[in-house]
């Protein structure tokens, strides 16, 4: 067996990777959000969090989106978009100590939404 092949053996994201590219997700987001969360299966779950969504747990059915901001840094108008979408997620968001933004309380349908203006202000997954 080749080494890669036992990797993908070994490794559960590895070979969620290796079956369908995790960015790819998102192209399919309409389709799982027609069926509903409860049919989404555990894999494509998994995915999500290449966009930075989590479960959030133990809220079943809601997501926590996480923001990464690289250095921790972040401009006024990225500030300002991502206070704009708190706002429609409970008027919350957190500072984790990995100089990340955190909301919760994000549905399956609001994902469209939440994830169209990031790449016009430099976030990416």
């Amino acid at each position: 067996m080749k080494l890669w092949e036992e990797v993908i053996d070994k490794n559960p994201r590895e070979k969620l990777k290796a079956e369908k590219h995790p960015l790819d997700i998102i192209e399919e987001l309409p389709r799982l959000i027609k069926e509903g969360y409860e049919r989404v299966p555990e894999e494509d779950l998994v995915r999500l969090q290449w966009y930075g969504l989590y479960h959030d747990k133990p809220r079943i059915g809601y997501f926590m989106l996480r923001i990464k901001l690289p250095g921790g840094k972040v401009k006024p108008d990225q500030l300002r978009v991502i206070g704009e979408l708190a706002k429609s997620f409970n008027d919350y968001a957190e500072l984790t100590t990995r100089q990340d933004i955190q909301m919760h309380g994000i549905r399956l349908d609001d994902l469209p939404g939440s994830l169209k203006g990031f790449p016009a202000l430099g976030f990416s997954p």
